[in-house]
């Protein structure tokens, strides 16, 4: 089995694992420093997800694995902007959902809705993964709270027949889902200080 990093050979015989995949998988990750797994090719197969456990198949079935490095800090830089960019939308996205609901269009209300939770799942996605990149406790702290107090708000904003006749409530929760949105910007300002990144949102 051959391993390339980079466009690197590698000596196999430095790894300890010799039948697990993922195993030896976390052996590399383990050696990357300031780096990180960006791209990986298994045999032929390319674009392979190198965050997903329940792919592992036996070395012996491997000719040669092919990985692509990229410093953590520069894909941190970039995926903070994107953040920094897309919160706005979601919170827009909430607001005109509000303004559906007060005019009784109960139907665009509900898809905008839908698709500002959505959006706003996304932002907690890339919170949490930040904070795996960087291995903060506190950022993973931060995010672990956020997600626990919108998985609470999705839980009141059950949307089935029953709230819909319910359009005061559920405006009322809305408000509640756009504090959390603050929460994530707050969050995305301070890793944008940190980076001291150029990054521009308008409302």
């Amino acid at each position: 089995m051959e391993v390339i990093i980079d466009g690197e050979k590698q000596d196999v015989s430095q790894y300890k694992s010799d039948e697990d995949f993922q195993q030896l998988l976390a052996e590399i990750k383990s050696n990357l420093d300031d780096k990180i797994v960006n791209t990986l090719v298994i045999n032929d197969e390319k674009n392979v997800d190198p965050n997903r456990p329940q792919y592992n198949p036996s070395l012996d079935e491997i000719d040669k694995i092919e990985i692509g490095l990229r410093d953590v800090e520069d894909l941190i830089e970039e995926t903070v902007n994107t953040l920094v960019d897309y919160v706005p939308n979601v919170r827009r996205g909430f607001k005109n959902a509000q303004v559906e609901f007060n005019f009784g269009d109960d139907d665009e209300g509900f898809n905008l809705l839908e698709q500002a939770l959505q959006g706003f799942q996304w932002c907690l996605s890339v919170t949490t993964r930040i904070a795996q990149m960087e291995d903060s406790e506190k950022l993973k702290d931060m995010s672990a709270e956020l997600s626990g107090g919108f998985q609470e708000m999705l839980d009141l904003v059950d949307i089935d027949e029953e709230m819909q006749n319910e359009e005061d409530m559920l405006i009322n929760r809305i408000d509640e889902l756009l504090k959390l949105v603050d929460d994530i910007e707050e969050v995305a300002e301070k890793l944008v200080d940190k980076y001291d990144i150029e990054a521009d949102s308008e409302e």
